[in-house]
This record gives C-alpha cells, structure tokens and sequence, in this order.
C-alpha cells in the first residue's frame, strides 16, 4: 500500500472511528475513502481496493443511512467469502435500493453468487437477480469524422 493510500485509511479510520455522535462529517469519510480508492486502482491493488469497498459500503449504511436490508444482506453475504474469492462489495446505485457490486476473483463467481443468492432468498423470499460486468477503459472515443 502507497505512503498516501495509508495515510488515507489512517485518517479515514480516526475520523469514523468517532463516530456520528461526535460529529465526523460523512462527506469528508467518503472522500478519504475515494482517494484511497484511486490509489489502489492506480497501483493495482486489488485486495486493498476491496476492503475499501466494503468499508464505504458501511459508511454509507451508517453514516449516511442509504441503503436497505436486502443490500446489506447481500455485501455481508459476499464478507463472508472474503478470502475465498471475494476481494470486495458495496452498494450502488442512488441510495434507498440499487445494486451491489461485488468484486471478486472469476473462478470463485459461480459459487459466490449461488450462496449470495441462496442467503438473500432465505431472508426475502426471492432470489436476486445477476449482472456479470467486465472493466473496461471506461468511455472513449473510438472514431470521430
């Protein structure tokens, strides 16, 4: 991990770790947590960029009180995979349902989204639906006239 993404996580843990009742300002935890993120993006760091998302998706079931049980069952869901395949989850999405996107290595995938989906349909009755999506280069022109 990067001297800058530590000092991030550093500063991100002594900020949340006081918690609303002492008045930690959300907004600046998420932008602790996106700089750390675009660190280990940057330096490839899988595994650091997972605990990040799995640390944002806390903040913002806590701090900013936006997502629902069905999400939070399904990140914890992929927690208990960690090490197994999932590197990280998180919500998406607007707030107040979504999506969770998970991170996670291709050969675990079919037997994570199997106990992710047997957990959310044990505690909601339905079975949730998948998206398999790749990373890209992101959005780029690729011909102009």
């Amino acid at each position: 991990m990067s001297v800058a993404a530590r000092r991030a996580l550093q500063s991100y843990g002594a900020v949340h770790n006081r918690g609303r009742v002492e008045g930690a300002d959300p907004a600046q935890l998420i932008m602790l947590l996106f700089d750390a993120a675009i660190s280990a993006l940057d330096r490839l760091d899988l595994e650091t960029l997972g605990d990040l998302m799995f640390r944002s998706h806390e903040s913002l079931r806590d701090d900013f009180a936006v997502s629902t049980p069905e999400l939070d069952r399904l990140v914890d869901a992929a927690r208990r995979h960690r090490g197994s395949g999932v590197l990280g989850a998180r919500m998406t999405g607007g707030g107040f349902g979504g999506w969770v996107v998970m991170l996670l290595e291709r050969a675990s995938m079919a037997q994570v989204l199997a106990d992710t989906s047997r957990s959310f349909e044990k505690g909601f009755g339905r079975r949730p639906d998948h998206l398999e999506v790749r990373p890209s280069d992101g959005a780029r022109i690729e011909a102009t006239r």
